[in-house]
């Protein structure tokens, strides 16, 4: 019978889709933090002092900005139109509204150094400048899909998600001379992110040395200051905030990146798409690009070990969980898919045990459960499979893997009833599964009602005609109907679609001799027993009820 393991794949940088409830409510966040500001003039009765004719600022700030986007590993061509879509934004005056920044920003300072202002002001217009910068990038591109992450696709389609949007802070506010940096959000402000989710932010380091967190995914906001030393501790590769309760509401779990980690980031995605299309190869050169420029990438291993997984190459895919597990000791998916891989190789126990540490860290992933389950089947711990599987069910009733599973179980204890229920509600749930149409055929089989299982059989070859398993079986139960001919076509057909399949050839063997075909009877148990001795067995019945001078010791 064919049980499923769920592999998973995780950490796409991209925004959570939950609206974020609870700790902070959406329209005070919006009030508190999205207040409208003014930037900073030198003083009320003065002009702002302008250097440099307007051209040339933007000839420089131009500069700038493009220089920032190729440092990104962009190409000419998309630096330039990034350049050209940022410096159309006006201002009430109708002037590139950059250029004003830029401007208050320098005249700020100048006016610092000169002891006009305090550090504290000047933090102020920093933290200013900040909040209309996220707010106008807000305004101009919306937010969109997880594909938006490339620069080019924000020019295009003025739309982004959570990478780009932190590109487009690092780069507009670093170019206007803010200290800007990326995060990775590992857990957001209510706690962990869903499971399907990765997360990227930005944060800007004041001349005061705090710090304001900047969020322009769905629910947008920037923070009030803070000193990242007095609200974080430094645990391990990452900053944890100090006070379960995030009286700031800001992300609790959270990896600076510099700018290689930026770049990271973008090969992670990358990677990420090409594992989407099946381009496995492809998907490995891009992580291992986002590893070599982030060697503390957790997700960038996590998702290599996806591309090697499905490649067949499990020991690289386990070398990679592993490697993201020791990054993130926290990271369940990474303990749930090299479960996976173990399970792959028949390493069974270590797959239970990995399986377990998953549940441990986030008992609300079905397939965890679902997987556990396959593990104990494997193990002969079946009460306890049935469990796993009964909660991956209660924990996502639509998981029709789950349940097939499950039946298998049932199915091993004798309890054929409950297993066909549950390959019935598999069906029902997936009508395009073969597997669970191949495993209600063995039920029926079982209860010697094989036209039923025949039926069962059938519908599983329409879906996947080259299931071998499945013609032999229908070429079991046409068998046990007396039709030897049909029974022969199946076992044929079998042995066409896996050459190596020794049960095909010791039960075509017996349909030969059924139908009198001694020679090709007595050939096709010879290779039975060669391609598998355990089917010595099998065979000398077979002899024994032709009568077959055969010796197969």
């Amino acid at each position: 019978m064919d049980v499923s393991i769920t592999h998973k794949r995780f950490g796409r940088l991209n925004a959570y889709r939950k609206p974020v409830v609870g700790a902070i409510n959406i329209a005070l966040l919006i009030g508190i933090f999205w207040q409208p500001t003014l930037v900073y003039a030198a003083t009320p009765k003065e002009p702002v002092k302008v250097s440099a004719s307007p051209s040339t600022e933007i000839r420089a700030l131009s500069e700038q900005i493009k220089k920032l986007v190729k440092e990104l590993e962009y190409p000419d061509k998309v630096a330039e139109d990034f350049v050209a879509m940022v410096i159309s934004w006006k201002d009430v005056q109708g002037q590139p509204v950059l250029v004003a920044w830029k401007q208050s920003l320098n005249q700020a300072r100048e006016d610092y150094k000169q002891a006009k202002i305090s550090k504290d002001q000047l933090a102020k217009v920093e933290e200013n400048i900040a909040k209309e910068l996220s707010q106008r990038i807000q305004k101009e591109i919306s937010h969109g899909s997880e594909k938006f992450f490339d620069l080019s696709d924000v020019v295009k389609n003025k739309q982004a998600q959570c990478l780009s949007y932190s590109q487009l802070v690092y780069i507009l506010g670093n170019s206007l001379g803010l200290s800007t940096k990326a995060i990775t959000v590992v857990e957001i402000m209510t706690g962990l992110l869903p499971p399907e989710a990765s997360h990227i932010a930005s944060i800007v380091r004041l001349s005061d040395d705090r710090t304001v967190m900047v969020e322009l995914s769905q629910v947008g906001f920037i923070s009030r200051p803070f000193l990242m030393e007095e609200e974080f501790a430094k645990v391990g590769n990452y900053w944890e905030l100090k006070d379960p309760n995030n009286p700031l509401g800001i992300h609790k779990k959270i990896q600076i990146l510099d700018r290689n980690g930026l770049v990271a980031s973008l090969y992670n995605n990358r990677g990420l798409a090409h594992t989407d299309l099946g381009q496995h190869t492809q998907a490995i050169s891009d992580l291992t690009k986002a590893i070599e420029l982030n060697p503390k990438f957790a997700q960038a291993y996590y998702n290599r070990g996806d591309p090697y997984y499905k490649l067949g190459q499990l020991p690289q895919a386990i070398s990679d969980y592993t490697k993201a597990i020791e990054l993130n000791p926290k990271y369940a998916e990474a303990y749930s898919n090299r479960g996976g891989a173990y399970t792959q190789l028949g390493e069974y126990t270590k797959a239970l045990s990995d399986f377990t540490n998953a549940i441990e860290l986030n008992p609300k992933l079905a397939e965890v459960y679902n997987n556990r389950g396959v593990a104990y089947v494997e193990l002969g711990q079946l009460p306890q499979a049935i469990s796993d599987y009964t909660k991956a069910i209660e924990l996502n009733p639509k998981y029709a893997d789950a349940y097939c599973n499950r039946g298998v179980a049932y199915d091993k204890l004798g309890k054929l009833p409950q297993a066909i229920s549950d390959y019935t509600k598999s069906i029902e749930l997936n009508p395009k599964d073969a597997k669970a149409y191949f495993n209600q055929g063995v039920g029926y089989y079982k209860l010697d009602q094989f036209p039923q299982a025949i039926s069962y059989y059938t519908k599983a070859i329409e879906l996947n005609p080259k299931y071998a398993e499945a013609y032999s079986n229908r070429g079991g139960a046409y068998g046990r109907l007396g039709e030897y001919t049909k029974a022969l076509s199946d076992f044929t057909k079998a042995i066409e679609f896996n050459p190596k399949f020794a049960q095909a050839y010791s039960n075509r063997g017996a349909a030969y001799a059924y139908l009198g075909k001694i020679e090709d009877a007595k050939k096709d148990l010879l290779k039975a027993v060669e391609l598998n001795p355990a089917e010595k067995a099998h065979v000398k019945r077979i002899c024994e009820q032709f009568k077959l001078d055969l010796s197969v010791d």
